[in-house]
């Protein structure tokens, strides 16, 4: 609703307050405005990353609620034109009054399913149930708040994080990655250790949860037949990055080749 405000805050500024105060403060409001409508955006971009099934529900009812005060706005209509008798209008509010009623409350579950995070991870699609248990025991919790810096980039790749709740943002050199719920990010540490490329930072109160690569390889060690089959799902892994890289720095023009 807040942002539904400031988007109609935006036409008011443009139409009403420019023929008041003239158009040297109305782009200083403009700028406030606009300020505050990206903040808002990036919000509720955190909010739905962090709660994207109940975000999803949510915003079924709001529709659907949306279209019963139509559906009610029609027959109050037909009513005051003379089209539906007082007894068929009575009826037909007691039908969308019944069905509003049963409507069930979206569910709002923030729990997470840690199998569920680490079967994403590709170079782990091979390992067995009892694999996929012993790996998710690995799992260390960690909070953080917003802002906060999680990854920083040329740091030594040592972990993996999975977020259990809340929504991070991956910061490249050319561009941003936001990431949510039931989302990970530095996997390659487990397989390669090698420097982080990016800032990460948490856009929300975090609850994520880290598998180190200290314990992977302590796992791997004891468990001689999941290593074979990550090895080979991983080496699939690294041979694809290195392709995708070389096509991109053939992309790339060459900035020491004189013009």
């Amino acid at each position: 609703m807040t942002r539904l405000l400031v988007d109609r805050l935006v036409d008011f500024n443009n139409e009403r307050l420019r023929l008041i105060f003239g158009e040297r403060v109305t782009e200083l409001t403009r700028e406030i405005i606009e300020r505050r409508r990206g903040d808002l955006g990036s919000a509720l971009d955190a909010l739905q990353r962090q709660y994207p099934d109940d975000v999803a529900a949510l915003e079924v009812r709001f529709l659907r609620q949306s279209a019963v005060r139509q559906e009610t706005g029609r027959y109050q209509a037909l009513f005051e034109e003379g089209l539906i008798p007082q007894e068929l209008f009575e009826d037909l509010k007691r039908g969308v009054t019944a069905a509003r009623a049963a409507e069930p409350r979206p569910r709002f579950d923030i729990g997470l399913d840690t199998r569920r995070l680490i079967e994403q991870l590709d170079f782990l699609s091979a390992l067995s149930n009892a694999q996929l248990d012993r790996v998710a025991r690995l799992l260390r919790p960690r909070f953080t708040v917003p802002n906060e810096r999680i990854v920083r980039a040329g740091d030594r790749g040592d972990a993996v994080f999975f977020v259990a709740s809340g929504a991070v943002e991956v910061r490249l050199p050319v561009r941003n990655v936001r990431l949510g719920t039931g989302e990970f990010f530095g996997e390659m540490a487990l397989l390669t250790g090698r420097p982080r490329q990016a800032d990460v930072v948490a856009l929300s109160y975090c609850r994520l949860l880290v598998l180190r690569k200290a314990d992977f390889d302590r796992f791997v060690t004891a468990n001689p037949d999941a290593g074979a089959a990550i090895n080979r799902v991983a080496q699939t892994r690294l041979a694809m990055n290195r392709d995708d890289h070389d096509r991109a720095a053939r992309r790339r023009p060459d900035s020491t080749r004189s013009p």
